[in-house]
């Protein structure tokens, strides 16, 4: 998975099919987490390369030929990050296992809008959820082990009150607790 960045929001193209490509052709590990940092590096470039000499002078001569401006370079494409993995929960509320950030290693996760990181989310539902994210991003959950994960959890989560795991949100001005009524 690749973070291409235009001018205002990013937009994440699955690979995959590349990644395979060329672990096959060059006898690489089939999933991308087990490539070293020289093969990822040469995904990288290759990718880095593919923006920069072929998505940009297209979107340029589309830009030229159909919006009628001579600018154009009003939108223009950069590679902001590889991840290996990642968790969609809709535009903008996304977690991912990002592997190269900028042409540099990085092994860490990028939270973005998700459940787990807001406020108004129970200590006691992160750490289920954390514990999830983290199953799924970096030690490749199956469908096995999250049911398993959760049916471990039965017993500790039905002694919570409704309290400790409500999602609580509130309304400030009479219009919109109107509205929600």
């Amino acid at each position: 998975m690749v973070a291409v960045g235009g001018d205002t929001d990013s937009q994440f193209i699955n690979l995959k099919c590349v990644s395979q490509w060329i672990a096959k052709k060059n006898g690489y590990p089939t999933e991308l987490l087990d490539w070293n940092d020289d093969q990822r590096r040469a995904l990288w470039n290759e990718v880095y390369d593919f923006v920069e000499n072929e998505v940009n002078p297209f979107v340029r001569k589309l830009v030229r030929d159909y919006c009628h401006t001579s600018q154009s370079n009003v939108l223009t494409y950069e590679l902001e990050y590889m991840s290996d993995v990642g968790i969609y929960e809709g535009k903008k509320h996304y977690a991912t296992h990002k592997i190269f950030d900028e042409g540099d290693h990085v092994d860490k996760i990028k939270w973005s809008g998700i459940e787990l990181k807001k406020t108004q989310v129970p200590k006691e539902m992160k750490e289920f959820l954390q514990d999830i994210y983290e199953g799924a991003l970096l030690k490749r959950w199956k469908d096995e082990d999250y049911k398993n994960y959760v049916n471990s959890l039965y017993d500790r989560f039905s002694k919570f009150t409704i309290d400790d795991i409500s999602f609580w949100k509130g309304y400030n001005t009479e219009r919109q607790s109107t509205g929600f009524l």
